[in-house]
């Protein structure tokens, strides 16, 4: 079975457990997490093992469920 490939908009509290529980699912690949404060995104990104972005345009066509938080 294909993996749904997940990213996260918005990296505060809601967007950092979504990115996680994402990242846990066996049935999902989370892509990426994006916010606009690079100092916001790229620890999380490092920490899940996935590409951290501030620009969430460059996700649109990649990603075939997006959360916004």
């Amino acid at each position: 079975m294909q993996k749904i490939r997940a990213a996260v908009i918005g990296v505060g509290y809601l967007g950092r457990f979504h990115a996680q529980k994402y990242a846990q699912a066996q049935r999902c690949e989370l892509i990426a997490v994006a916010d606009s404060r690079a100092e916001a995104c790229e620890p999380l990104a490092a920490e899940l093992k996935t590409r951290a972005t501030t620009d969430y345009r460059s996700l649109l066509g990649k990603v075939d469920a997006v959360s916004v938080a």
